[in-house]
């Protein structure tokens, strides 16, 4: 889904009465109103609270350690999930400023993926369990939070922790009781 798009679903959700017509795909005079400037970087702030916390976007590659060193600066790294070593075995590992400290060697890193930047018209890649809607809930949390209304962020940051929380049940893991017969 594209940025615009998605703030304009906050507006209309939370009643915001932004015009219509900013919600355009190659409207760049919206972008001259500090509302539409503020909901972009609470996007941004949303979107990168997403791929981080929830690892929206997991990625795998295999690195190298020399001299006990691990450099991070061309992965766009958030934070690893796993480092394994060339057996399999996990790995013991250290974050540093650009990289992680470990021991020698060849490893498989797995980690979550800071977000693309945020453009007007730029596309949203968001895991299939997380909706737009649910987006759209941070989105708008954040913005009440930056323009001081904290009633109206306690609302809609409940609702955004809430439905991440359901978003992130699995329900293939849930089941229902034996029935007697």
């Amino acid at each position: 889904m594209k940025i615009y798009e998605i703030l304009s679903l906050c507006n209309d959700m939370a009643k915001l009465g932004l015009p219509a017509e900013y919600f355009t795909a190659n409207n760049q005079s919206a972008l001259a109103d500090e509302r539409i400037r503020a909901m972009l970087t609470c996007c941004a702030t949303v979107s990168e609270e997403l791929y981080c916390d929830y690892a929206a976007a997991v990625k795998k590659c295999r690195v190298r350690a020399e001299n006990g060193f691990i450099d991070c600066s061309k992965l766009r790294l958030c934070r690893v999930i796993s480092l394994t070593d060339s057996m399999g075995n996990a790995a013991k590992y250290r974050y540093t400023e650009g990289g992680l400290i470990t021991d020698e060697g060849e490893y498989t890193v797995v980690y979550a993926a800071l977000p693309p930047k945020t453009e007007w018209d730029g596309e949203i890649k968001l895991t299939p369990r997380i909706t737009p809607r649910i987006f759209a809930y941070g989105i708008i949390a954040e913005y009440c939070f930056i323009s001081g209304d904290v009633v109206a962020q306690k609302s809609w940051a409940q609702r955004y922790y809430d439905a991440l929380r359901l978003a992130e049940i699995k329900t293939s893991l849930q089941t229902m009781p034996a029935g007697r017969w």
